[in-house]
């Protein structure tokens, strides 16, 4: 035994630095991996989007204001990771759509809420069907159990990169990230 975890399995005489080294360099090359594979589906996802009756970025703030309910533009900015330039710019496109209402915050006068719009909620219902759409005859062919792990790896993956970067996360009914 060695006495550094994970390095038992070294023939005996082998140098702890390329020990480490070497499992540096298969993480390095797995991490690689992860990232290529999650630009290939970026890639793939962009497709997704092109029946939607607005723009990514228009669906992406509609769903963080039906998932956090009204709020402020700075708020949604925040929870959209954009700057608040931008989001004023897509808010007041969605807003002129009717997708999305502009009121007076009660408890500050001089502020914005925004809200969804029955209208509103449609779209990004329709966007969300498109995804689901073109992803099903994907993950239909993929047994349960496997469509489970992925959503648990992608969970724990998009949690630990928003703790890892301060990004607020999303809740999950499913706990079990192994």
């Amino acid at each position: 035994m060695t006495g550094f975890a994970g390095l038992g399995h070294l023939p005996l005489g082998t140098c702890v630095v390329q020990a480490i080294s070497r499992r540096s360099a298969d993480a390095t090359v797995e991490n690689r991996a992860v990232v290529d594979a999650l630009y290939d589906v970026a890639v793939a996802a962009r497709q997704l989007s092109r029946r939607d009756p607005v723009d990514t970025a228009g669906v992406r703030l509609l769903w963080h204001l039906a998932e956090s309910g009204p709020c402020r533009p700075s708020d949604l900015a925040e929870l959209a990771q954009l700057d608040l330039s931008t989001v004023s710019r897509h808010v007041r496109d969605l807003g002129d759509a009717g997708l999305l209402t502009r009121s007076t915050d009660p408890r500050d006068g001089r502020a914005v809420v925004l809200d969804l719009t029955p209208d509103g909620r449609e779209v990004l219902d329709e966007s969300i069907g498109n995804r689901v759409a073109a992803v099903a005859p994907v993950l239909d062919s993929w047994h349960p159990d496997d469509r489970a792990h992925l959503v648990r790896l992608l969970r724990a993956l998009a949690d630990d990169l928003g703790t890892a970067t301060n990004l607020p996360t999303r809740p999950t009914d499913i706990e079990d990230r192994t």
